[in-house]
């Protein structure tokens, strides 16, 4: 048998602990859904970008209320 040692077996779980949490931080960044809504207007442009994960994004157009004088609310 292959007994191991004090410094072995902390280093083992130490690089299993490391790949869990690179894990989890991966599904958190990748596939947790932080957002979610409807947006209303008109669709300018659509591109599909991404070198991993291919998205579709666009710039939408909306319309709503315009003030008289530019750079105010």
């Amino acid at each position: 048998m292959i007994y191991m040692t004090t410094g072995k077996k902390v280093i083992v779980i130490v690089g299993v602990l490391l790949v869990i949490v690179i894990a989890a931080i991966c599904y958190y960044r990748y596939f947790f859904v932080f957002g979610e809504g409807v947006k209303a207007g008109e669709l300018n442009y659509v591109v599909k970008k991404g070198y991993l994960f291919k998205t579709y994004e666009g710039k939408l157009i909306q319309s709503g209320i315009r003030s008289k004088q530019m750079g105010t609310l």
